[in-house]
């Protein structure tokens, strides 16, 4: 159960918008870019009518505006998960709150994710419906290839990432 306070309406409704897909990471840091990798591939598969693609890169308050106008978000990116290389899990509602607010950070955008959802929380613009998809990556080093756990793990992540934006758009 979400026990943060609801959204402030927006100034118009003109100006909300179903749903952002926020992409996290840098392609210049191996399976860092894991999240960005995949923002192009849902860009490429879901219709710009249901979603607005955002490459927030390593995350910082410049892409709050797209945040507080959002009434869904899914947020893509490689995060620990204390788990092997490759896995791929959905943290959703309050469970990605948090997933945001106790874990061990190990890279910019995981900080500035978490920042940036304070942010929302505190000024009553968090969307309603939210949720990280994150892959465990293997290795972040200077590299602009992914791992090979991380490179065979984006067909499943998109394929959950489709999942829950057909489940969004369904309720």
């Amino acid at each position: 159960m979400d026990t943060t306070s609801p959204a402030a309406p927006a100034a118009t409704t003109d100006m909300m918008f179903p749903t952002l897909i926020l992409g996290c990471g840098n392609m210049l840091f191996s399976d860092d870019g894991a999240g960005l990798r995949l923002l192009n591939q849902l860009a490429v598969q879901t219709d710009p009518a249901h979603a607005r693609f955002v490459n927030g890169g390593n995350v910082n308050f410049d892409v709050f505006s797209h945040v507080e106008s959002a009434t869904s978000m899914l947020v893509v990116g490689a995060a620990d998960l204390r788990e092997a290389p490759g896995t791929v899990a959905i943290f959703e509602g309050a469970d990605m709150d948090a997933f945001l607010s106790g874990f061990r950070r190990r890279t910019a955008h995981e900080l500035g994710l978490a920042n940036l959802m304070d942010l929302a929380r505190v000024l009553r613009r968090l969307p309603s419906r939210r949720a990280l998809l994150a892959i465990q990556p293997g290795r972040i080093d200077r590299s602009n290839a992914l791992s090979a756990p991380v490179d065979a793990a984006l067909p499943l992540a998109l394929k959950r990432a489709e999942e829950l934006l057909r489940r969004w758009r369904g309720a």
